[in-house]
């Protein structure tokens, strides 16, 4: 059966024919089925309860219907997997969000979901304490050819926070010294610092330490004086730091 959906707050949407396959509805293609999803989703926002689930369920119907019915449409496909992956971990369905993030994974080369997928699993294994898998697929984001810096750094700087919540202080140094050299912003260089100054409170290096505090805000305290909105928040994450009264209880 031929339907036309007509949402008039998605233009995009207007006028795409959905055929209603068992449960679920099938777009005439690839991208007008993950434009259907998208407007699946989009109809979740502002539910709650029993409705906001029954919602987010027919939105992630949607966007694997993509994966069934379009395997092969590359990033398309890794979007829509992607995207599924996201709704069944906030939902709570672990199992299910990995195996999505798998797919958006497997046909994401090129695109961003590659790295991002990558990402998320290692975030499921790290929640689920699983911290080696964790560290396994943070490292196979860094070593991804053509993966953004964004998400390179991403991965640096969770594998040195899940070291460091190992309590291995020179593993996490090593990748927090990675996420400093290629920081974006003086923000994650201020993170990243405070950091590695307590991993060497860690391996009783109290005066490595100090030096390391003293020039970080030597170099970038200036910079969160002046008049804007990046300096704003770089003043704040500056006063956020733990290190300064870590390393005064260690005198």
């Amino acid at each position: 059966m031929l339907v036309t959906l007509m949402l008039g707050a998605l233009p995009f949407m207007q006028g795409v024919e959905i055929e209603t396959v068992g449960t679920v509805e099938k777009a005439g293609s690839a991208v007008a089925q993950l434009q259907h999803a998208k407007a699946c989703k989009a109809d979740a926002r502002g539910t709650k309860g029993a409705a906001r689930v029954a919602a987010m369920n027919k939105a992630c119907q949607a966007y694997d219907a993509v994966v069934s019915y379009w395997p092969d449409s590359g990033v398309v496909t890794a979007e829509a997997a992607f995207r599924s992956g996201e709704i069944n971990r906030t939902m709570g369905h672990i199992g299910v969000a990995k195996g999505r993030f798998e797919v958006s994974f497997d046909n994401g080369e090129g695109s961003t979901f590659a790295s991002r997928a990558l990402l998320e699993i290692g975030h499921i294994h790290r929640r689920e304490s699983e911290m080696d898998k964790a560290l396994e697929y943070y490292g196979r984001v860094a070593a991804l050819k053509g993966a953004p810096i964004r998400y390179i750094n991403d991965s640096r700087e969770w594998a040195g926070k899940t070291h460091f919540e190992l309590g291995h202080w020179e593993k996490s140094i090593v990748a927090l010294e990675e996420w400093y050299k290629n920081a974006e912003g003086p923000i994650e260089q201020i993170k990243s610092v405070d950091l590695q100054v307590q991993c060497l409170i860690n391996l009783q290096q109290p005066v490595k330490a100090q030096q390391m505090l003293d020039e970080v805000l030597e170099n970038l305290s200036p910079l969160a004086e002046e008049p804007s909105k990046e300096s704003a928040k770089l003043k704040r994450a500056i006063e956020r730091m733990k290190a300064p009264k870590l390393l005064v209880e260690t005198d």
